[in-house]
């Protein structure tokens, strides 16, 4: 009972510990989580753009070879994303790929060029990566949930031995300070 109101009492060092520790694991946690989840949307989206331009160029090829736009093959402008024909007009004519449009729960990746004189493209689907980066943020915070459980618990306990020692010097200390040393301590100060 004694374990659970230090740990309670916010003053005594247990508590402290565990606070400073659970402040440090969780700290820790959310810089992993976002290094993480940024490093795997920065990986996503080159993968989507990379894999948009594949698919415009081999559309492209089909159009340019049977005379004929092949399906997904975007030759309207209004389908189009703003953003990408906007880039289009500032590089001039070369592949663009990288812009992202959602429709409702569904992005898609977008690549576009210019083939005689007017912009074609095409738009990759993403959200099968939306739907896996979605579920590696929910892992994340599931383990990371779970790993401070263990964690916070486990150093309340192990500062016990500390936070025993230290009672235990702090009350030698209170004796000797009040002029009454015990019989542990008789042998260890000459002149008593």
């Amino acid at each position: 009972m004694e374990t659970v109101h230090a740990l309670v009492h916010w003053r005594s060092l247990r508590s402290k510990i565990a606070l400073l520790v659970t402040v440090a694991c969780c700290a820790i946690a959310v810089t992993v989580g976002l290094l993480v989840h940024r490093s795997t949307l920065e990986r996503s989206m080159n993968d989507g753009a990379a894999e948009a331009l594949t698919q415009l160029s081999d559309a492209v090829e089909d159009y340019e070879r049977d005379g004929v736009p092949p399906d997904g093959l975007v030759v309207s402008i209004g389908e189009m994303p703003d953003e990408l024909l906007r880039r289009l007009q500032d590089r001039q004519g070369g592949a663009v790929g990288s812009a992202t449009r959602y429709a409702g729960d569904h992005p898609s990746m977008w690549a576009v060029r210019t083939l005689r004189s007017a912009p074609v493209a095409v738009s990759a689907d993403m959200t099968s990566d939306l739907l896996t980066r979605r579920a590696l943020d929910r892992h994340m915070w599931k383990y990371s949930l779970a790993a401070l459980a263990v964690v916070v618990p486990l150093s309340a306990l192990a500062a016990e031995l500390p936070n025993r020692r230290l009672r235990r010097v702090a009350r030698t200390a209170r004796r000797i300070a009040g002029g009454r040393p015990d019989r542990q301590d008789r042998g260890r100060w000459p002149g008593r």
